[in-house]
């Protein structure tokens, strides 16, 4: 309890703020230079910042609940608000509330930098940040990790750190916290993927991208995701056929000159028992 009262007393860090800055702006809900916490899923507005609003907003594509500054939905916000003992739904808990789900998916707000990989990381929690791939988590549209690097950092050069990922085609340089998800072998393939599929629930975005998304498009991101894990286990197979392939053709080879050696010491066998033969005849009775 000690920890929960200390951290909503604490003060945010200039990371950290450039962490929610990059959450607003990539959830659309960045205007005037600040983040609009009295803002609904669609566009629209709520005024009792006593409590999240829970209120359902359909468009044609979507329905959702989702609503303040970083696009809580209720049962997430339930969850941080419950942890955090958070009192209301103000714009200083909105900040605390997302600092704690940006710490649930392992990456510091205090002193993480943003780059492609720590996008990577909290993009199952918010669908408009892209994955390594560049793409939403979840199929959905997304921004580009340059534009939200670039806003975050106020259009400056950030540290060079914070672009190791970028400047290296992808390839982190720095903060190596990450997990590889590239399976090893058709089992971990196949384990990634359930891995991945039984984390949904839980990993339903607070963001207004992914909210109640039609199931076209909810089937078309797992589709892509799946082909890709499916992709990679047919190449493996085929590599481990192609070996064995070369394997047994190698036996086989080797099995030939074995046979070619043993007919040949066979051969030199018989050759020497008729010498031995033919100079036995040719020896005079008197000798025997």
């Amino acid at each position: 309890m000690i920890q929960k009262v200390a951290m909503s007393e604490a003060n945010i860090s200039d990371n950290a703020r450039r962490w929610l800055k990059a959450i607003s702006f990539a959830e659309g809900t960045w205007a005037n230079n600040k983040p609009k916490y009295d803002i609904l899923f669609g566009g629209g507005t709520f005024g009792d910042l006593s409590r999240h609003p829970d209120r359902v907003i359909h468009t044609p594509n979507y329905s959702s609940a989702a609503a303040g500054a970083y696009q809580f939905m209720p049962g997430t916000w339930e969850s941080v608000q419950r942890k955090l003992k958070l009192p209301d739904f103000s714009p200083r808990s909105q900040d605390l509330g997302a600092i704690e789900l940006i710490r649930r998916r392992g990456v510091n707000p205090d002193t993480d930098p943003i780059n492609r990989e720590t996008l990577s990381k909290l993009s199952p929690e918010w669908a408009s940040f892209p994955t390594l791939e560049g793409v939403s988590y979840y199929g959905q549209p997304n921004k580009a990790a340059e534009s939200i690097i670039t806003f975050a950092y106020g259009g400056e050069l950030p540290p060079q750190n914070t672009y190791a990922a970028v400047e290296s085609g992808g390839e982190t340089k720095v903060g190596q916290s990450g997990s590889d998800d590239k399976p090893s072998s058709l089992e971990s393939a196949l384990e990634l993927l359930r891995d991945k599929l039984d984390k949904q629930p839980y990993s339903t975005p607070s963001s207004a991208a992914y909210q109640s998304p039609s199931l076209e498009s909810t089937a078309e991101g797992l589709l892509k995701r799946e082909q890709s894990l499916l992709g990679q286990m047919f190449e493996k197979s085929r590599a481990e056929e192609q070996a064995q392939k070369d394997l047994a053709k190698e036996q086989e080879l080797m099995n030939r000159e074995r046979g070619r050696e043993v007919a040949r010491s066979k051969e030199a066998a018989a050759a020497l028992a008729l010498q031995a033969l033919s100079a036995f005849n040719k020896t005079p009775q008197s000798l025997i």
